[in-house]
């Protein structure tokens, strides 16, 4: 039995030049309009599509672009692509690792990027729709701070300046404030007031 392997045409580009010609010839005999040009910009963007439907799909697109062409040149209007240019869903993110490391970090860019928007556990919580202590253990345990702000020993301490912070346990929703002075004004020198460990459970102050 004799079996033929047809690659795809996405692997085989070198020869898309002849069946341009050819798709262009025979849309112009059917519609009945003198063979037009392609534009080298048009060449181009035929060339650099990843053509899922193949050769039947270049066949129908140049069909088209032959029918809205005025001037006897197919431009690069002309070639109507249904996701070219368009940016893939998980762009540059990385897929390296396993499921659990794939969520990880995809859930932490979601955290890092809103939390800017939303200042709060609660706010952020409500945005997406989970319990504000949900958030609040998600933001200590991928030690995502905004500047001042770090997580010591199970606390969530945020600093303002000319030692004054104020602090809470992670998850909970009433702040206490406290004036350190200026010499408690980092992790280390904080913990033996809040009767915690000096070095950070997660993360650390940016």
């Amino acid at each position: 039995m004799l079996s033929l392997h047809i690659p795809p045409l996405r692997e085989c580009l070198d020869g898309l030049a002849p069946l341009v010609e050819h798709f262009l010839d025979q849309a112009s005999r059917q519609i009945g309009c003198p063979l037009p040009t392609l534009a080298p910009a048009a060449m181009d963007r035929l060339a650099h599509y990843h053509w899922p439907g193949n050769v039947r799909q270049l066949e129908n697109v140049l069909f088209q672009a032959v029918s809205l062409c005025e001037g006897g040149v197919v431009k690069v209007e002309h070639i109507r692509l249904p996701d070219y240019g368009v940016r893939q869903p998980l762009g540059d993110f990385s897929l390296e690792g396993g499921l659990e490391a794939i969520v990880g970090r995809f859930e932490k860019a979601v955290l890092e990027a809103l939390y800017v928007e939303h200042s709060s556990s609660r706010q952020l919580g409500k945005r997406l729709g989970v319990s504000h202590t949900t958030i609040a253990n998600k933001l200590r345990d991928y030690g995502v701070v905004k500047g001042g702000e770090w997580f010591l020993g199970g606390v969530h301490i945020r600093f303002s300046g000319h030692g004054d912070w104020r602090f809470r346990p992670c998850g909970g929703s009433l702040w206490k404030s406290r004036n350190a002075g200026p010499a408690q004004s980092n992790q280390r020198a904080l913990a033996p007031t809040l009767g915690t460990s000096p070095k950070p459970a997660f993360g650390q102050r940016v």
